[in-house]
This record gives C-alpha cells, structure tokens and sequence, in this order.
C-alpha cells in the first residue's frame, strides 16, 4: 500500500515500510537494523526519514505521551525556536506534517526553507495566540541557535514581534540549543515547545505549540502516522499471516 503526499517528485510514502519498521521496533530490534531492513525492501527516501522521525518503540512512546499538556497557563514557556518554526511554516506553506507515534507533530522540511522568514511567520502566530489566549503562560523564552546565519537578527525580530504582547518575553541564543532548553525547563519548572525527542525525553512537560497554532489559527491538522499504521494493520488481518 502507498499513500500519497502533496509536493515534491518523491511524493509516495510506503506505509507498509513503515509498518514493518514499527513491527521491528515492537519485536526489540534497534533503530539502526530496523532501518537497514526497511531499506533492503527499497523503501524510499522520504518514507525512510518518516520512520526515523516519526515511528518510535512503544514504550518511548508512552513516555513522551505521558509528559503533552495541552496547555500552559500559569507556567513559563520554553520555545524551541526553529524547530517550531519550521512545523509551523511547513503547516502554513501545505508542506508535509505528521502527527507521530509519540503524538508530536513533526515537519520534513530538512535545510530547504528561509529560517528567517519562518522565524517571522512563527512569532507573527505566537502573538495571535496570545492576545486571543489560545495560550497564557506568565513567561515566553525562545531559544535559538546561535550557529545559524542570522540568528541575532532573528532574536531581534522576535522581540519587537512579542514586545507589545501581555507576556515577559524573552530569546535567547545558545550553541547548544538542547542543553540551554532542558535546563531552563529545570530551573522554571516550565513547558517546553519542542519536537526534538532528546529535549522531550529529558524533560517533564511538552507541549505541541507549533501544531496547536496551526489548529486553533488556521484549522490545520497534522495526518496522524497512527492511522496510517492502524489501516495497514487492519488489511494484513483481513488478509491473514
């Protein structure tokens, strides 16, 4: 079975790629052979970073479902800035997003697309969801890596974006974008914005901002890789061992 996705030349997920990956997962074998194995049934290049980004065990799975809130009002919010960025602008442009087995949604823009401009477009939603209270923490903190071209501009464009907004809002630059989230996380005892599945496992709450703005904004939603998982295991019943 193949599912079609919008965009691209290479613009067909194998689904039972991906159900094979998830079996092999589900059975203890690691990530890497589970990979290697989907790649000699010639899975193709787009199904294979689905897998890798968007299929995980079972048990990470809980883990990280245990720790999604749906909101944050009373607590400081953590912002993974371009990795939010870019789920939101992939969202907004009818680019591929995927609400993954863990329950985040996830983007497959790789490095082609202007980090600037989603950067923009992203804190141009942040303050709709704001002043609308879509969202209400006491506290925004944006962190962004330092390392990519134009990150101080970044930083200052954020801030005029949010500085007529109800909430103390700061951005932060950091080469080590993980660590200074995880660890602001800890000391606010806050939320974190964040798809990055080491941020999500080494934290205790996670929201999915990005996938929420495009919902309650624009009425996007994410097609769920569980569903796709669900149908294919519902045609293999059928169909029998």
């Amino acid at each position: 079975m193949v599912y079609k996705i919008p965009h691209g030349k290479n613009n067909i997920i194998d689904v039972k790629c991906l159900y094979t990956y998830r079996i092999l997962l589900s059975l203890g074998y690691s990530e890497r052979l589970s990979l290697a194995a989907i790649k000699i049934l010639g899975c193709n290049q787009i199904t294979l970073m689905i897998c890798s980004r968007c299929i995980h065990t079972p048990e990470l799975d809980s883990e990280i479902l245990r720790k999604i809130v749906s909101n944050v009002k009373g607590r400081t919010l953590i912002i993974d800035g371009y990795n939010q960025a870019a789920t939101y602008y992939a969202g907004i442009q009818g680019q591929l997003i995927l609400r993954c087995t863990d329950g985040m949604v996830r983007d497959f823009l790789g490095g082609s697309y202007d980090r600037g401009k989603s950067l923009q477009e992203m804190a141009k939603a942040l303050s709709q969801a704001l002043e609308r209270g879509i969202i209400n923490p006491t506290k925004i903190i944006m962190v962004l890596d330092s390392r990519v071209p134009h990150s101080a501009k970044h930083r200052i464009l954020v801030l005029n974006m949010l500085k007529n907004s109800h909430v103390d809002a700061d951005v932060i630059l950091s080469r080590n974008c993980d660590k200074t989230i995880i660890t602001l996380a800890e000391q606010e005892d806050g939320v974190v914005a964040s798809s990055d599945i080491v941020i999500a496992k080494k934290t205790k709450r996670v929201i999915d901002l990005a996938a929420k703005i495009l919902n309650d904004i624009h009425g996007i939603k994410a097609k769920d890789i569980s569903t796709l998982l669900g149908i294919i295991h519902k045609d293999w019943c059928k169909e029998g061992p």
